[in-house]
């Protein structure tokens, strides 16, 4: 099975908020690997899993906590 994938641009530039965000991320959704590239300038948020992704419910939740973010192309 192929996993799917979704990149996201943030404004999460802090690693500690990277750790909180991805801590928080296994128990929301607990099918999901994300990863994060600060280094990138739009501090990438990538996402991976073997089911379907829902981009508008990362998207919520990443703002509920304060944070920009958008799909990238």
């Amino acid at each position: 099975m192929t996993n799917m994938i979704e990149v996201f641009a943030t404004n999460i530039q802090d690693h500690k908020d990277a750790r909180i965000v991805q801590g928080l991320f296994r128990i929301v959704f607990p099918k999901f690997n994300i990863n994060f590239d600060l280094a990138d300038s739009d501090h990438v948020l990538r996402v991976e899993s073997s089911t379907q992704i829902d981009q508008g419910a990362i998207m919520r939740y990443i703002q509920k906590m304060g944070f920009a973010i958008r799909i990238l192309e």
